[in-house]
Parts: structure tokens; C-alpha cells; sequence
């Protein structure tokens, strides 16, 4: 038996080539991830997770309910290198490759309930919850702003991604202050 039903956090955070590289916009690394007695990921799954684009999914579940390919990828993607800003400049559909680690999220009164694939679930508390979330994210925004300054892409499309990007994200964390 474990302390807590639902156990998500970051192992280790690194550039792609482990290089604090201006033009590596994604922030990867190692996470752990357990529903009730599901490791969904640890370490033993490598360390090449998009972690700046699982904080972003994870942040939009504080709000709403999930289900996997909602977000246009996966909660936990491999690859996040393809941002597509909507219309308006407000949210980023990140796409990549279809490798990554999924689970469904539920809002249920004062409860979030997770269910891995294979149907493990566990029930966690609203504000528990949204507390190991934004610590998760901020721990994120911490490794941006410990590393070089980005370059932002020269291509309008991407650059757009981009800034759509960081734009969602502050938005997102801004309503949880």
C-alpha cells in the first residue's frame, strides 16, 4: 500500500542533447507517475519526456477533464517540437511523435480521479491535487529561468507556437496564485 493513490513528479529535468542549448525550447526528462498500484512511467522508461508540454497538459486538467488524446497528444508526450496556436493566440495544440504516457482525468466534486489505461484509479483530493500540479509546473518554469535565454524561432508559424505556448501557460498559472 502506498501513502498517497496518485504519486506524479519529476525525476530529473535536461535539454534533449543535455546541452543548455538557446534553440532547445523543450525542456525534457525523467518522471514518475503511479495510480494506485500503476506505475504509469519512472525512470526505467528513460529521460526524454517533454516535460514543459506534460506541465502545460497538466495544468489544463486543474480546470477540466481529460481524456486521453484530448490535448492533441498524450498528458505525458515524447515529443513536443510542433506548436499550433489557435486562431485567437491563446492556446497551443503541441504535436509530436506517438509515443508518450496517457491517463484519464476526472473532476468529481472536490475530488480528481485518475484512471490509468489498464483501469487502476485513484481518487485524490481537489486542492492536493492542484498543489502537486503547480509544483510540478513551477519546478518546469524554474529550469527555463535557471537556463540561457531561448532563441525564438525565426518561422512566424513557430515562433507563434511558441509564445502561445508560454502565453497558455502563464495564463493557466496565473488563476491558481
Amino acid at each position: 500500500m502506498h501513502e498517497k493513490e496518485f504519486d506524479i513528479r519529476i525525476l530529473h529535468l535536461n535539454w534533449i542533447q543535455h546541452v543548455d542549448d538557446p534553440t532547445d525550447l523543450c525542456a525534457h526528462g525523467s518522471i514518475y507517475v503511479r495510480i494506485a498500484d500503476k506505475i504509469v512511467v519512472s525512470d526505467k522508461d528513460g529521460d526524454g519526456w517533454t516535460l514543459s508540454a506534460a506541465a502545460l497538459n497538466l495544468l489544463r486538467t486543474l480546470e477540466r477533464d481529460y481524456k486521453p488524446g484530448d490535448f492533441a497528444s498524450q498528458l505525458v508526450p515524447c515529443c513536443g517540437f510542433f506548436l499550433i496556436a489557435d486562431d485567437d493566440g491563446n492556446s497551443v495544440d503541441i504535436c509530436g511523435c506517438p509515443s508518450g504516457f496517457d491517463w484519464t482525468v476526472q473532476h468529481e466534486s472536490n475530488q480528481v480521479r485518475h484512471i490509468a489505461d489498464t483501469g487502476e484509479l485513484a481518487l485524490v483530493d481537489a486542492a492536493e491535487y492542484q498543489r502537486t500540479v503547480l509544483s510540478f509546473a513551477d519546478q518546469v518554469q524554474k529550469f527555463y529561468n535557471d537556463s540561457r535565454s531561448k532563441t525564438l524561432p525565426s518561422d512566424e508559424f513557430d515562433r507563434k507556437g511558441y509564445e502561445t505556448f508560454w502565453k497558455e501557460w502563464q495564463n493557466l498559472r496565473s488563476k491558481w496564485n
